[in-house]
């Protein structure tokens, strides 16, 4: 109800963040896996945490870094297609180094992470060629990748 846009959904968040972080990157997560589209909603109510934030109780400084710590609990759930989507457009509205992301990822968590790399760009490649090239056109399941994005993903598996 909330991530569909009801008026109270800032400070509901908020409050969920204080108390339980876990419960909204999992509630994020879940949105997401319902339909990948909601990716730029997922992203939008995490800044929109981090203006409402600037504006309320909090101490500016716990308020400045409150959408750092949510964009980076974001990029920690699992599994890595969500971490890997929600880099990818926080990359695109440059809130996020993706290159460094990814080089990062790739160090701590290895194959594993450059498989979920893989299979995640085979997801956006399958969604964009069902949209392509169906008849009717359908609409795209998935949040299409720009070519920066896609070069800065394939250049990671090369160099690895």
């Amino acid at each position: 109800m909330f991530l569909a846009g009801h008026p109270n959904h800032q400070l509901v968040f908020m409050r969920i963040w204080q108390i339980e972080p876990k419960y909204l990157t999992n509630a994020f997560r879940d949105f997401y896996e319902e339909n990948p589209l909601n990716i730029t909603r997922i992203l939008d109510v995490a800044q929109d945490l981090k203006v409402r934030s600037s504006f309320h109780s909090l101490p500016m400084n716990e308020a400045i870094n409150l959408y750092p710590q949510i964009l980076e609990s974001l990029l920690e759930v699992r599994p890595f297609i969500f971490a890997l989507d929600v880099a990818a457009l926080a990359s695109r509205r440059e809130y996020l180094n993706l290159d460094k992301w990814l080089a990062d990822n790739v160090a701590t968590h290895g194959a594993e992470f450059l498989h979920s790399v893989i299979v995640f760009l085979d997801q956006k490649m399958d969604s964009e060629k069902a949209a392509r090239i169906s008849d009717p056109a359908v609409e795209n399941r998935a949040m299409p990748l720009n070519p920066q994005t896609i070069t800065i993903f394939l250049r990671t598996l090369r160099n690895r």
